[in-house]
């Protein structure tokens, strides 16, 4: 089912020229609207619903880039769910050609408005989602990342041991938050992509030297992404996101993210992205010389992960 239709707006591109990670998210957020009608909780994201639906998990991959005024359109499918989660599919299209341009898989729990606890899935509504069955598609598939459960390594201990670095620092205000108070969606990726420009100047180092490039040609474009949303902030809750380099190749660099509560010292989210590094002038992605790469191993992280 469509879920979402519009266009990429001026305020939504990131210093890439092109449509920023964290309104990928703001398009799931605004699809999930959709969905929950179909599951027959037509007001789950109104104050007064009761009960909402909240995501724990996510899987994105960046396929073709969406760039100012690209017309895009979302739709949506259901690939499982049991008693307690449901995952749902979410295909982003150029709406002119049909090419995909990011796909989000995304799981969910219904869940207490007020408290965020989990309760258990109704029949009526697993029914309805059954309804609403899709197959995964092949390039919504992981390719560079592992959806296998894991246990989250995140803690700010962790991350002085390891040493990674400071990417972003701040609170969440009333501004980022939803109807119920807590942080939208994008919240999470909106820290993160913050904290990009001085994590990829970091790693990617004297890359520009070893490419013989101007050093303001060279960026970074996501590729993709695997989420874990451990709690939900709510309005003036700080946050510190400590990020380190797990590993590369010669074509993209495999970064780990914490979001982290600096008063407990305990994970907002947990992330891991894999990263091109890319010519903003011809639009293409860019090899990284062993150079270079020899470099990055100084500065590695060996064993991070989500």
């Amino acid at each position: 089912m469509e879920v979402w239709r519009g266009s990429v707006n001026s305020w939504e591109c990131d210093q890439m020229g092109h449509l920023s990670a964290r309104y990928y998210n703001a398009l799931v957020r605004q699809g999930l609207v959709g969905i929950a009608a179909e599951l027959g909780l037509p007001h789950a994201f109104r104050s007064d619903a009761g009960e909402t639906l909240i995501v724990t998990e996510q899987h994105l991959r960046f396929l073709r880039e969406a760039r100012l005024s690209a017309p895009l359109h979302m739709t949506a499918g259901v690939l499982s769910v049991t008693d307690e989660s449901m995952v749902v599919q979410f295909l982003l299209r150029h709406s002119l050609s049909g090419d995909l341009a990011a796909t989000m898989r995304t799981t969910l729990v219904l869940a207490d408005q007020v408290t965020g606890e989990a309760r258990p899935i109704p029949i009526d509504v697993g029914r309805h989602a059954k309804t609403l069955a899709i197959t995964v598609p092949e390039k919504a598939e992981p390719r560079s990342v592992s959806l296998d459960p894991v246990e989250t390594m995140a803690s700010l201990t962790a991350a002085d041991q390891r040493g990674l670095m400071c990417a972003s620092r701040g609170a969440f205000g009333v501004e980022s938050c939803d109807v119920f108070g807590r942080l939208r969606l994008e919240g999470f990726l909106a820290a993160v992509t913050d904290g990009m420009p001085l994590v990829g100047a970091t790693l990617r180092g004297d890359l520009a030297d070893y490419l013989d490039l101007p050093a303001e040609r060279i960026g970074g474009a996501m590729i993709e992404y695997r989420l874990l949303n451990h709690r939900y902030p709510k309005a003036g809750d700080r946050f510190e996101l400590r990020s380190g380099l797990a590993g590369f190749d010669a074509r993209t660099m495999r970064i780990v993210h914490w979001l982290l509560d600096p008063e407990t010292g305990l994970p907002w989210f947990s992330g891991e992205g894999v990263t091109l590094s890319f010519d903003l002038e011809e639009r293409k992605a860019l090899s990284i010389p062993p150079e270079a790469q020899a470099a990055m191993q100084e500065i590695a992280t060996p064993g991070l992960r989500l």
